[in-house]
């Protein structure tokens, strides 16, 4: 005499619900999902944080120029358009100076048009004395009375350089979001 074994799976009527299994293998798939999500987001706020620490670190090496060639200068200008900014000397500020280590142009691009990764990043905005130069003297100070200051966005988090009036030290520091909203309130500052 054969006993039968009746299968489970087989059984198995529609709308009955789901093995442990499926249950399973759908959290793994939406936990990979939000990870993803998180890590994207991420993504966006280092690059903020990137682009202001190399901005602090370029305002280093034209304070150093600044302090080491004082006959001819050195200076930063940022784009009308904000697109980017670069190094030059005072007797040609339209002109970039040859990098020291890439031996192109000394001008950064943010957004769209920057090739180190940094594509998601904007100059939201930039405080340079009412112009768009910021120039050390040299004692290596900046050309005003006043903190210079540059914000870089990506992702809805803001990074700042300030550059200190007396020392011409950068500092970077993140934007809160209450300066934030202000700042995306404000129009682009125009060329005259």
């Amino acid at each position: 005499m054969r006993l039968r074994r009746k299968h489970r799976s087989k059984d198995r009527r529609p709308g009955r619900g789901v093995t442990l299994v499926e249950l399973l293998i759908t959290v793994c798939i939406l936990a990979i999902l939000a990870g993803l999500a998180i890590v994207r987001s991420d993504v966006g706020t280092m690059q903020a944080e990137a682009a202001a620490r190399n901005f602090a670190a370029d305002a280093a090496f034209v304070q150093a120029e600044a302090i080491a060639r004082p006959d001819v200068g050195c200076l930063f200008r940022v784009a009308a358009d904000r697109s980017s900014y670069w190094v030059a000397r005072k007797a040609a500020p339209d002109t970039p100076i040859t990098h020291p280590i890439r031996r192109q142009p000394y001008r950064v691009y943010v957004g769209k048009l920057n090739a180190d990764g940094l594509d998601r990043v904007t100059i939201n905005g930039f405080a340079f004395g009412g112009d768009n130069d910021l120039q050390f003297d040299a004692f290596g100070a900046p050309d005003q009375s006043t903190a210079a200051t540059i914000d870089f966005v990506s992702a809805k988090v803001g990074w700042r350089v300030r550059i200190d009036p007396l020392t011409g030290v950068a500092t970077v520091s993140r934007i809160t979001d209450t300066e934030l909203s202000i700042i995306e309130m404000e129009p682009p500052e125009e060329e005259d």
